[in-house]
């Protein structure tokens, strides 16, 4: 299985960077987007400060270019550069937290970015 590096929570005030990380699947109504830049919002530190839960990703505020489109979405294709936000520390879907190299995410709240 091929692997990847996140932000990965292992206590209160103790999130590290693993290179374990498994890569994504693609999933119908979502896309895989390859990461080019991130920003630490002051919610991935206060989650990592205050709330803290063991074996979650951090991560929301991301920019980078689709790299596949899963076949029900329509409003972005392959290849098209975005920004947008996805759901920090949402341990249940751990693929669409943002400081990963490759992310799985919603077709919600991105905005293509024009050249």
């Amino acid at each position: 299985m091929t692997t990847q590096k996140a932000l990965k929570v292992f206590g209160q005030k103790d999130a590290r960077v693993v290179s374990d990380w498994p890569m994504p699947s693609l999933r119908d109504d979502y896309i895989i987007v390859q990461v080019k830049a991130v920003a630490l919002n002051p919610t991935d530190y206060k989650h990592i400060d205050y709330m803290p839960k063991a074996g979650c990703l951090v991560g929301c505020d991301y920019a980078g270019i689709v790299h596949e489109v899963g076949k029900d979405v329509t409003s972005v294709k392959k290849g098209d550069r975005i920004a947008g936000v996805a759901h920090g520390r949402k341990c249940s879907l751990p693929t669409n937290l943002v400081i990963l190299v490759d992310i799985v995410l919603l077709v919600l709240l991105l905005k293509k970015i024009v050249n």
